[in-house]
């Protein structure tokens, strides 16, 4: 009894899971005719092209193969988020053949799979997407800066796309400003130039050159074989300082010799002139 009621739930079971294969595969087909509907829209780069093409400039990379579940379910989001990108930005373009653009950050799409060998991918993106589909990279100049870290959702992936266009354009102000700086710079040493061959061109060697008809040229190198006259501090000779010394020296030695000499003639003349009185010795002292 028991194994025949056993037998009797078999077909049950079985037709049970044919109806779930049935309803399970036209979903699949569904997510795949979706997926690769939007890849019709969706602008790509090579993925020959792409270590190339992230050298400058921002990029957003997505990295997918069209036999991934996740990719099929992330591709028509992505689509989205191109046309999001290009309604939120009036100057961005999708005119170049690789990517969307705008403010310098590009938005692409790279296609991994290899045709023809299912669950397939491209050594180049086994480099980029290690982890596998889909992955999403941010590029900053060639160099990778990190994956996104986001929600695979429009609007997540979109604000994220927002602080990449900020940063890009103060990026681009900040060099627009070093050029400008660069630029004002190279004017003022131009200016100074010609100054420095109008002036010479005014001396006389300069007057010469004009004479004998030479050019403008020969003018720029007289400017650059003189050296430019530059304001030296003005130095005080110690030799007049060193002379008058020695002559102080040489007339308080001359005193003192004058001196001694006045000194040893006045003694001689008081020796000479004193007298003694001869000492009494038998006379009383008192």
């Amino acid at each position: 009894m028991r194994s025949s009621r056993s037998l009797s739930w078999a077909p049950l079971v079985a037709a049970l899971l044919v109806l779930l294969l049935a309803l399970a595969r036209p979903a699949h087909a569904n997510k795949r005719q979706d997926a690769d509907a939007a890849d019709k829209h969706i602008v790509h780069v090579p993925v020959t092209e792409v270590n190339n093409v992230i050298k400058q400039d921002t990029w957003i990379v997505m990295f997918g193969a069209q036999w991934c579940g996740n990719t099929q379910a992330l591709t028509p989001k992505w689509l989205k988020l191109q046309e999001r990108f290009l309604a939120a930005y009036p100057t961005a373009s999708s005119t170049t053949p690789d990517s969307v653009t705008a403010s310098s950050v590009h938005l692409t799409k790279v296609e991994c799979s290899i045709p023809n060998e299912p669950r397939s991918g491209h050594p180049v993106c086994d480099v980029h997407a290690p982890d596998g589909f889909p992955t999403v990279n941010l590029y900053v100049d060639g160099k990778l800066v990190e994956e996104y870290p986001g929600n695979n959702e429009v609007e997540d992936m979109l604000r994220y796309v927002d602080v990449q266009v900020v940063q890009a354009r103060a990026k681009q102000q900040e060099e627009a400003l070093v050029e400008a700086a660069r630029i004002k710079a190279e004017e003022e040493e131009e200016e100074k130039k010609k100054k420095a061959v109008s002036k010479v061109a005014a001396s006389p060697s300069g007057k010469a050159a004009v004479a004998h008809g030479e050019s403008a040229a020969l003018a720029q190198d007289v400017v650059s074989s003189e050296p430019i006259p530059t304001t030296q501090p003005k130095t005080v000779s110690r030799l007049p300082l060193i002379l008058g010394l020695v002559a102080a020296l040489a007339l308080v030695s001359s005193c003192g010799v004058a001196l001694r000499r006045a000194r040893r003639r006045n003694r001689q003349r008081s020796v000479g002139t004193t007298r003694y009185r001869p000492l009494d010795m038998a006379s009383p002292r008192f």
